[in-house]
């Protein structure tokens, strides 16, 4: 028997036990299934927070050293929201195994990245499905665009869909008449042009919020934001020296080892 099959096999043996008790996954909390309600926010799922100031805010799980993963992940949501990029914030995700890297362990298992045998992608599902159940929140082996590619456009598709749905009960419009740009939303009823800033709607969302139960991810050929040059939005603090690196870090009764 070759070595790589051997490891695969034994690797599919060892993490078997581990897929009968997995807890609920990341694609159920980025689904609508944990939703978060504070003044002025909105949460319709574990990945994002909008704000009635226009704002929303990315709960982001990965380290910024340099790759520019932070400006990356914050254009899949842009993309999806049809918010412009600075309209977009970063906020620390707490420790939750949702937020676990799950495309890490999957690609580093030990075959060709081209090998699309049956045996390799059974190894590959389960590593998947074991990263998922342990949660290991990690960031390298250039896996977080990979990880968060359809997490992260999903949870602002259906966020997307969700203010849709919830202005068109307002407007009494369908919600694919209402258009979207930068942020607005348009529409027309009666040769009446009807319009609300992307805060407002999230007004509407506090007062009765609507989840949508079905949403549509965009076509790469509609894409305007992802695949287009921008600025690191990294870069500014690390050149004034604002930025925080995790040799500042000082938490009350921390020690040194």
């Amino acid at each position: 028997m070759k070595r790589r099959i051997f490891l695969g096999l034994s690797t599919l043996g060892l993490a078997c036990g581990w897929v009968g008790v997995m807890a609920p996954d990341r694609q159920s909390l980025r689904q609508g299934k944990h939703r978060l309600r504070t003044a002025g926010q909105v949460a319709m799922n574990a990945w994002l927070k909008l704000n009635t100031d226009g704002y929303v805010d990315l709960l982001m799980s990965k380290a910024e050293m340099g790759q520019g993963v932070h400006t990356a992940l914050a254009m899949l949501v842009a993309e999806e929201m049809d918010l412009p990029l600075n309209r977009i914030r970063l906020e620390d995700a707490r420790i939750d195994r949702v937020y676990g890297n799950v495309a890490a362990l999957a690609e580093g298992v030990p075959f060709r990245p081209d090998n699309q045998q049956g045996l390799v992608q059974s190894v590959r599902w389960l590593m998947r499905r074991v990263m998922n159940s342990m949660g290991i929140m990690m960031t390298g082996g250039s896996s977080s665009v990979k990880d968060l590619w359809l997490p992260l456009r999903e949870a602002a598709a259906l966020t997307r869909q969700s203010m849709l749905e919830t202005l068109a009960r307002h407007w009494q419009v369908p919600a694919d008449a209402i258009r979207v740009h930068a942020g607005e939303f348009h529409a027309s009823k009666a040769d009446k042009n009807l319009h609300l800033p992307f805060g407002q709607v999230v007004g509407l969302l506090l007062e009765a919020p609507v989840l949508a139960k079905q949403f549509n991810l965009k076509a790469t050929k509609d894409f305007s934001t992802v695949g287009q040059a921008t600025h690191r939005r990294d870069s500014f603090a690390k050149v004034n020296g604002t930025a925080q690196y995790g040799i500042d870090v000082r938490l009350p009764g921390q020690m040194f080892a």
